[in-house]
């Protein structure tokens, strides 16, 4: 299977929607992570705890047995060697009516204690082992609670302590968590990248279809331009020379690029309104009567119904319904005026009067350049955007120049430049 050829825009859409899947997966599975190593952890280090209690469970059996003041004494000497042949920096041993009979610890534990304290971690001795742990001057302390039963499974009293976790179990731990954290995110990366081969592969069809769709629809609208203004008594190369004009002034402006293919697309469609409108009327020399006037006025209206039914001319509706307003509000059809009126159709204005103005007509010839920039200059802040005027007005001659004299060969080749950078048109 041949791997489909996508432009960079399309990828980078695919990316940018693969990494916000691969953001949030991955925001997830670490918490799940994060949280299954922290009960397994938890866990572990309590069945630690235990395993190591079982020295000071002898011990209060043992008191148990001889519940005497001297053997109690002899007891503490005891549990002291234990504590420190343990990993216990902290040990009280309860008796079953968790009165304390037994208190060691090592110098250690009384900053371990206020660690615990400042989390407010309490534990009370129960019939079932429980405990908490932190994380202090970069070792990890275990506070526990642990019963213990004689060989008749009979209550013998409790330990509560703290127990430090040793230098290489901390680092296994550490190394644990690390992995984990590891595979979780691989394995995430692996199934993005999984899903991104296998969007190309089993889209391949798909891509192309979309590949000769998209070609197919641009060269409807530029027929449809070309048809359009021919109907309107305008030369065939009017929509183009308006199309580079308009994009020199968005490129000058720094449009969006999204603007751009908007108004790419209104460029064309301007007039798709007209349709519905009798070529007599359209082509009619005497005055029009009132309610052919009034047909003719709607055509924007009539033009952003008709393109808004079809989602893939949707976005020149900014520009089909706007072109005919005016930055001071005299305009049709709604009257809008300032930033009311959408950038796209501010600027289709200033390119579509300055090519009615430069360009031959069946009524006229063509303008001077010098001439028709002062026309334009007239309209500033009327008809016209001023910042865009001017924006304009910087670029117009030499504009003028390049474009106005090439021949329809020569323009199609430009627009086409146009429509491969912007609509991803091949």
């Amino acid at each position: 299977m041949i791997v489909p050829v996508m432009k960079k825009e399309v990828h980078l859409r695919l990316i940018k929607r693969l990494f916000t899947a691969w953001f949030l997966a991955a925001v997830i599975g670490l918490v799940a992570v994060a949280s299954i190593e922290y009960k397994n952890l938890t866990r572990s280090l309590l069945v630690s705890a235990v395993k190591e209690s079982s020295a000071f469970a002898l011990l209060l059996n043992s008191y148990q047995e001889k519940p005497e003041e001297d053997h109690l004494i002899e007891l503490k000497k005891m549990a002291g060697s234990a504590l420190e042949q343990t990993s216990f920096i902290l040990v009280n041993l309860l008796s079953t009516n968790k009165e304390p009979l037994i208190n060691l610890s090592l110098s250690s534990a009384d900053a371990a204690n206020k660690a615990f304290d400042a989390k407010g971690m309490t534990l009370i001795p129960g019939k079932h082992a429980d405990g908490g742990w932190i994380i202090a001057n970069k070792r990890i302390y275990n506070k526990v609670a642990i019963p213990f039963f004689d060989s008749s499974e009979d209550l013998s009293g409790y330990l509560t302590g703290i127990y430090l976790v040793s230098l290489k179990d901390t680092q296994m731990i550490i190394k644990r968590f690390m992995l984990s954290f590891i595979i979780c995110i691989v394995a995430i990366s692996l199934c993005a990248l999984l899903c991104y081969l296998g969007f190309l592969f089993m889209n391949n069809h798909l891509i192309r279809s979309v590949g000769e769709l998209n070609r197919t629809n641009v060269f409807l609208i530029r027929k449809l331009g070309t048809a359009l203004a021919k109907s309107n008594s305008q030369e065939q190369d009017h929509s183009p020379r308006v199309l580079l004009y308009a994009m020199k002034l968005a490129e000058k402006v720094k449009l969006p690029n999204e603007q751009k293919r908007t108004l790419i697309h209104g460029v064309f469609l301007h007039d798709i309104g007209m349709l519905p409108i009798s070529p007599a009327t359209l082509h009619k020399e005497e005055e029009l009567e009132k309610e052919e006037l009034k047909q003719v006025d709607q055509h924007p209206k009539e033009g952003a119904a008709l393109i808004r039914k079809f989602r893939w001319l949707r976005s020149a509706e900014n520009v089909v319904r706007f072109h005919h307003e005016k930055y001071d509000g005299t305009g049709y059809p709604d009257g809008v005026k300032h930033e009311k009126i959408p950038m796209v159709a501010r600027i289709f204005s200033i390119a579509d009067t300055f090519d009615a103005l430069t360009s031959q007509r069946p009524y006229r010839d063509p303008l001077p350049l010098e001439e028709s920039l002062a026309i334009l200059e007239q309209e500033t802040g009327l008809q016209f955007d001023p910042v865009l005027l001017s924006a304009f007005l910087s670029i117009a001659p030499h504009l003028h120049e390049t474009i106005a004299s090439r021949t329809p060969k020569e323009l199609d080749k430009e627009v086409d430049k146009l429509l491969k950078k912007y609509l991803r048109y091949k």
